[in-house]
């Protein structure tokens, strides 16, 4: 079996952002590179709801999960579903409530 690649990363919408460069602003035990997204194209692609929300697309485009999202220890329903699809198993609740403001899409 050949090892998994992960890519993950954390998409600011709006406002736009302005973080000191020592700032983390991943959940608690993850650490995820930061991109902004001003004009809401990953947002709109992935269909994004609400900030704070977890995405997770398959290597095949595939939305795997979506959901809440605020530490491994909190919400552990983001790293199940990063197990599974590692594992290659179907996630297990691919659908959580996410807590956070609505996204405005327009």
């Amino acid at each position: 079996m050949l090892p998994a690649i992960v890519t993950a990363w954390i998409c600011w919408i709006s406002p736009p952002l302005r973080v000191p460069a020592n700032h983390s602003s991943s959940p608690p035990g993850y650490a995820f590179p930061m991109i902004k997204d001003e004009r809401h194209a990953i947002a709109d692609r992935l269909g994004a709801r609400a900030t704070p929300e977890a995405l997770l697309v398959d290597s095949e485009g595939k939305l795997r999960y979506r959901g809440w999202v605020k530490s491994r220890q909190e919400s552990p329903d983001l790293q199940h579903a990063l197990d599974a699809a590692l594992e290659g198993r179907p996630v297990r609740r691919p659908e959580t409530k996410a807590f956070g403001c609505a996204i405005d899409h327009n």
